[in-house]
């Protein structure tokens, strides 16, 4: 049988993987950020394919065009030479696309992210005084602290054995399909 140390560090651990987790997770949001955020220049570089498709020389890399809405700036865009230029306007403007869709959902995602990261922050930094004995404001007996780390701990343990062990415990424990590894919203 092990001890309160034991749980409480054996948690404190737990804790601390799943904050490196979700920074990962912020750096990875931001970095989806930064990538729509060129949605017009990728709009701007398929416009400008069908717009002068006749100067594109087949096979190419990439290729030099004046800017349609400005002729004294020329654009070099990238290509895949494996496809006509066609094809990479089409890909041009599905990217735009995705980047638009981007810009819409990725800044919410990145908050909530955040804001979870920062509440766990601030329970690792109680759990961590309350292990070393620096705390004003945490009791060994906090049910608060207790409570908080236990959903937190549970957060990284669902995250950490995925939605196919997820499932197959569900499935020994007998829970129905509909009630199985619900995550919150």
């Amino acid at each position: 049988m092990r001890s309160d140390d034991d749980r409480r560090t054996e948690i404190l651990r737990a804790l601390k993987r799943y904050h490196a987790k979700l920074a990962r997770k912020v750096e990875g949001l931001k970095g989806d950020f930064a990538e729509a955020r060129r949605a017009d220049e990728y709009r701007l570089n398929g416009e400008t394919l069908l717009a002068y498709l006749r100067q594109v020389p087949a096979r190419a890399g990439s290729v030099v065009l004046p800017d349609p809405s400005d002729p004294n700036r020329n654009l070099t865009i990238e290509l895949d030479p494996a496809v006509t230029p066609q094809v990479n306007a089409a890909r041009y403007f599905k990217r735009a696309a995705k980047a638009e869709r981007g810009l819409k959902e990725v800044p919410p995602r990145l908050s909530a992210v955040e804001a979870e990261a920062h509440a766990l922050e601030v329970l690792i930094a109680r759990a961590t005084a309350l292990e070393e004995g620096e705390s004003d404001s945490a009791r060994p007996d906090d049910p608060t602290l207790d409570q908080a780390s236990r959903q937190c701990a549970a957060k990284a343990q669902a995250g950490r054995y995925g939605a196919r062990r997820c499932r197959a415990r569900a499935r020994k424990a007998g829970v129905t399909a509909q009630a199985r590894c619900r995550r919150p919203r």
